[in-house]
């Protein structure tokens, strides 16, 4: 009797151990990763791609006069969307966010106003000429003229091609 449970306990461990997971279950858990990982992918991978096509398309804005409801103009930035106008003293001036349409309003930090880079006059934003920081991409400088801007180009000797 002893021999007997000897030779099945013997048996029992040189058994190979099956599977914790039938082949329908293995199916199942391998369509389930593959589903999460495009997930995780489409997730973290499309704010990836778009910030590259909106460096992109940072490229195309040398040299050109920006619309200034592209620009937050408390932050100096350049904004894919269009953003919210604030109208003070007759002047619409553009923020991106509540928190910069509180700057433009209270005019913390002079915000309001900026220095041309070329003749060094302190304007209003509100009615300078916009473009892009030729050595900043993304942010903008303001200027009193566009011709203000073609001299501060010249002067600093600044390549115009991006």
């Amino acid at each position: 009797m002893i021999n007997k449970k000897l030779d099945k306990l013997s048996k029992s461990i040189n058994k190979k151990p099956e599977s914790l997971w039938s082949l329908k279950e293995k199916r199942g858990l391998i369509i389930i990763a593959a589903i999460a990982m495009l997930v995780f992918v489409g997730y973290f991978g499309y704010p990836i791609v778009k910030y590259q096509n909106f460096q992109n398309s940072l490229d195309n804005l040398y040299n050109q006069e920006l619309s200034s409801d592209r620009v937050c103009m408390a932050g100096n930035d350049i904004n894919t969307k269009v953003i919210m106008p604030v109208e003070i003293e007759g002047k619409t001036y553009w923020a991106c966010c509540d928190k910069c349409e509180a700057r433009l309003s209270n005019n913390l930090k002079d915000c309001q106003n900026t220095i041309d880079p070329y003749s060094n006059e302190r304007i209003s934003k509100a009615d300078a000429v916009i473009v892009q920081n030729p050595e900043k991409k993304g942010k903008v400088l303001f200027f009193k003229s566009y011709r203000n801007y073609e001299e501060y180009i010249a002067k600093n000797e600044i390549s115009q091609s991006k």
